[in-house]
């Protein structure tokens, strides 16, 4: 017997298990989209739960949050640089003259 689909429910979104990851697929609200996995699958609370609860997708989430993480660390860092770079050709600048 296959199981029936149910519709996206968006208040899904904003519980911790769901919201780093679940989209909807506007043009089939019966399906939904894994954003660290990259599939769709049949939308159910069932399906949902078990993909969660799956190891590659586990994974997939770990790796997710630890590429986010090193990228915003980076991008301070850069912010920092050229900061720093701006800061020190305007010092040149000053003490050329």
């Amino acid at each position: 017997m296959k199981e029936e689909s149910e519709i996206f429910c968006a208040d899904w979104l904003k519980t911790d298990v769901y919201r780093d990851w679940l989209e909807p697929i506007p043009e089939n609200q019966h399906k939904a989209w894994c954003s660290v996995c990259s599939i769709t699958f049949d939308y159910s609370r069932k399906k949902l739960n078990e993909h969660a609860a799956s190891t590659g997708h586990g994974t997939n989430l770990q790796n997710t949050k630890k590429r986010k993480s090193v990228r915003g660390h980076l991008i301070g860092k850069d912010v920092r640089l050229c900061r720093n770079s701006v800061n020190h050709t305007k010092t040149e600048r000053v003490t050329d003259k």
